[in-house]
């Protein structure tokens, strides 16, 4: 939702000439409220799904058209707005992946399942675990944050904060 998104790059801060990512972006709603906020950004989108890329081009963005996870980039990113799939913890492999692709000194903004919290298999322990050693700042989203998207959903959701 737009008032979503433009709480995302809120937290963000983003700062002139910063190399600005979103992965996963789907059709673009935290990019238009990147471009919106921050229209000198140097905003880089990504997307899988080819018609999400037409879309992403008649909106006026140059998608790289890739799976996020085989992403190359040649600088690191000084931030990174991301609602990444959450389908079989695919928020977990896209968050760690953007982090890895984060300037020493930048700030990932994500939303997340709250999955890590309650489910008991390696890779959402290890994810909760891995949250704890890099600090990251995880808080929850309100209960009907995308209620007024569109695809409308009650899940419950997290915003987590990570700097590098």
């Amino acid at each position: 939702p737009p008032d979503l998104a433009a709480h995302l790059v809120e937290v963000a801060d983003i700062q002139p000439s910063q190399r600005v990512l979103e992965p996963s972006v789907g059709k673009g709603d935290i990019a238009d409220a990147i471009r919106r906020a921050h229209p000198d950004a140097l905003l880089d989108v990504v997307e899988l799904h080819p018609m999400l890329c037409d879309i992403l081009r008649l909106k006026g963005y140059q998608p790289t058209e890739c799976d996020f996870l085989r992403f190359a980039y040649a600088l690191p990113y000084d931030r990174i707005i991301m609602n990444p799939p959450f389908e079989h913890g695919q928020d977990i492999e896209h968050i760690r992946r953007a982090y890895a692709l984060l300037a020493e000194g930048g700030t990932l903004v994500a939303i997340a399942s709250p999955a890590f919290e309650y489910r008991s298999e390696a890779k959402y322990l290890d994810f909760a675990e891995w949250l704890g050693m890099v600090d990251a700042e995880v808080s929850p989203l309100p209960d009907n944050s995308f209620t007024n998207s569109d695809r409308p959903t009650g899940v419950a959701t997290r915003l987590i904060i990570l700097h590098k």
